[in-house]
C-alpha cells in the first residue's frame, strides 16, 4: 500500500496528467540496485524497445535513492533521440541494443532524491559502477490508460489507475 499511495501521490498525477493526458495508469515500477563490477555497463535502448505500445510514448520517472554519479552507473541519453520514434532493437546477453553509434551521449548525474524524466523513446543507458557502494533507484513508468501492448493488441487493463479525468482516481 505505501508503493502504491506513492505512485499516485499528487505530484505524480500532476507531472503524468501534463505529459499523458487525463487518463493514467502505472504502467511499471522497479527498484534497480546496480553492484560494483568491472567495466559493465547496460547498453542503448528505448525503453519501447522491450515491449513496444501504442501509442508507443509513455514516460519514466527515474528516481535517485542514492547519488547517482558517472563512477556509480548514473544514465545517459542521447538528447533529441526520442523524435526518431521506435529504432529496431538487437537482444544481447546484456539486454536489447538499439543504438551501437558513436554518440558517447550525455550523463545525468543525480543527486539522492533527485529525479530524471524522460520518454521512453528516448535512447539511454546506465555505465558502469566503478565503485565500491550500490548506485540505487525506483523507476515508475506511466502510460496513457488506453495503452495496449503493440506486439498483440491487448490492453494494459491490469495497470493500477493512477488518474482518471486529470484527478488521483482510486476506483
Amino acid at each position: 500500500d505505501n508503493f502504491r499511495a506513492f505512485v499516485k501521490q499528487d505530484k505524480f498525477v500532476q507531472l503524468t496528467t501534463g505529459l499523458i493526458g487525463p487518463d493514467v495508469r502505472l504502467y511499471w515500477n522497479q527498484a534497480v540496485f546496480k553492484y560494483p563490477e568491472t567495466q559493465k555497463e547496460f547498453p542503448w535502448h528505448q525503453d519501447d524497445g522491450y515491449t513496444p505500445l501504442d501509442p508507443a510514448q509513455y514516460y519514466t520517472c527515474w528516481l535517485a535513492l542514492s547519488d547517482a554519479t558517472v563512477e556509480n552507473g548514473c544514465i545517459w541519453v542521447l538528447p533529441g533521440s526520442h523524435k526518431n520514434g521506435i529504432q529496431p532493437h538487437q537482444r544481447t546477453e546484456l539486454g536489447q541494443v538499439g543504438y551501437f553509434g558513436d554518440d558517447p551521449g550525455v550523463p545525468v548525474p543525480l543527486e539522492k532524491g533527485s529525479m530524471a524524466v524522460f520518454s521512453s523513446l528516448l535512447f539511454h543507458r546506465s555505465g558502469p559502477n566503478l565503485t565500491n557502494g550500490v548506485r540505487k533507484a525506483y523507476i515508475i513508468q506511466y502510460i496513457p490508460a488506453h495503452a495496449r501492448n503493440a506486439r498483440n493488441n491487448e490492453p494494459f487493463t491490469d495497470r493500477l489507475w493512477v488518474a482518471k479525468d486529470g484527478k488521483q482516481y482510486d476506483g
